[in-house]
């Protein structure tokens, strides 16, 4: 990866998502989606993930120094991917002088379900699964609208916790919209009137859009100190 000018204010910011199996990359510019790739990554974050940024640069005939900004998935999420995303995201943050911004795993879906881009009137459950028949789930009101800053109305991410599928069920009262990674037995057991699964295409954890998060809270002046920024793991029951 070259490094070979000084950094780009407006260059396009690259976004890395490892949180889960589903890995995540996207070069986002001011005007257009310059590429995103999405692919199940299934724990081989550590042989994966710098092959294919690399090969993104190249196709798109960037350095890193000429990127705006890198925005990274900071959880909830699988352990090692987050740290392994982490520490790519912090590396060439502090390596090319770029501003890094962590944004919650589950921000990334809900912002394509939210304001202005999906206008709701009912509440947003976006779930992560956790394995064993467990998810992480958090509930998004329908009245925030994701534009500059972060809706203060918006979940706290340190605060979710682990929780078995049966619990989400009891949580999620119709009406409400349910996204995220739900498989078939987690849909059964959710399954009730009022409650709407999207599809497998809306629930997707887009890169493009955690590019878009990083770029619009960079500007709001909510970048990270890449030092100190740290992955948020959700709270074990």
């Amino acid at each position: 990866m070259r490094l070979t000018r000084m950094p780009d204010p407006g260059g396009p910011w690259l976004a890395i998502d490892c949180a889960t199996d589903l890995a995540g990359l996207a070069l986002v510019a001011d005007d257009r989606l310059l590429e995103e790739r999405h692919w199940s990554s299934r724990r081989r974050h550590t042989r994966e993930l710098g092959p294919a940024l690399e090969a993104m640069l190249e196709r798109q005939g960037l350095g890193v120094t000429e990127l705006g900004g890198i925005a990274v998935a900071i959880g909830p999420g699988s352990y090692t991917g987050l740290r392994i995303g982490l520490a790519l995201a912090k590396g060439l943050a502090m390596g090319a002088d770029l501003p890094i911004v962590g944004v919650p795993t589950l921000d990334i879906l809900a912002v394509a379900l939210s304001a202005p881009a999906c206008p709701r009137s009912l509440p947003l459950w976006a779930v992560l699964q956790a394995g064993r028949g467990r998810v992480v789930a958090a509930c998004y009101p329908a009245a925030e609208a994701a534009t500059a800053g972060r809706p203060a109305a918006w979940p706290d991410p340190r605060a979710l916790s682990v929780m078995q599928v049966a619990d989400l069920a009891r949580l999620a009262t119709a009406p409400a919209w349910l996204a995220g990674e739900l498989d078939a037995s987690a849909r059964r057991q959710l399954a009730a009137p009022g409650l709407l699964f999207l599809p497998p295409a809306a629930s997707l954890r887009r890169a493009s859009w955690l590019a878009t998060l990083g770029r619009r809270w960079a500007a709001a002046g909510m970048a990270d100190d890449p030092a100190a920024l740290a992955p948020i793991y959700p709270v074990q029951p």
